[in-house]
């Protein structure tokens, strides 16, 4: 099922993949919280969007994610329209990766979360947090103090001072 803007030239299709170990990500429900642990930010994604990221685990297609959620939103022109442009920005933000490679080999599938079977959904969106950025990147190995704690590493513009 894969459309003209979904293959390359002679190319496999373009898969999305969720950028690991950097990015980790645990649901609440129907909601879920994604960490970018280089970059220092987390996301709070809500119900829609929660359902798109769980199908990436499975390193799918545009087509594959879209077709996957028909249903939710009610056809397949919908759930492409939906899913297209918020893969574009999880890609923008760093957290998942295009590439070709093969789908993930798994015998479970994603599951779309039940609550989003009831009727019309949201547009998938996130919230982005940076008030926790100099905790999420220090390095628990690297970065600690005289006491064993992590703690940032001096920068030069401010051991100068």
């Amino acid at each position: 099922m894969d459309s003209p803007a979904n293959r390359g030239h002679g190319h496999p299709p373009t898969r999305f993949a969720i950028r690991r170990p950097e990015v980790v990500s645990e649901v609440f429900d129907a909601e879920t919280v994604v960490v970018d642990l280089v970059a220092g930010r987390y996301y709070a994604f809500n119900a829609t969007a929660t359902a798109i990221w769980s199908r990436l685990a499975l390193r799918p297609t545009l087509d594959e994610v879209a077709a996957a959620l028909t249903p939710a939103f009610g056809g397949a022109e919908r759930a492409r329209a939906e899913v297209a442009p918020f893969l574009d920005r999880l890609v923008e933000a760093g957290l998942v990766l295009r590439t070709d490679g093969a789908p993930e080999e798994t015998t479970a599938a994603a599951a779309v979360p039940p609550a989003l079977a009831a009727g019309p959904l949201p547009p998938a969106d996130f919230e982005v947090f940076t008030d926790l950025e100099d905790l999420l990147v220090l390095d628990p190995i690297h970065d600690l103090d005289e006491s064993g704690w992590p703690s940032p590493p001096v920068r030069a513009a401010e051991a100068g001072k």
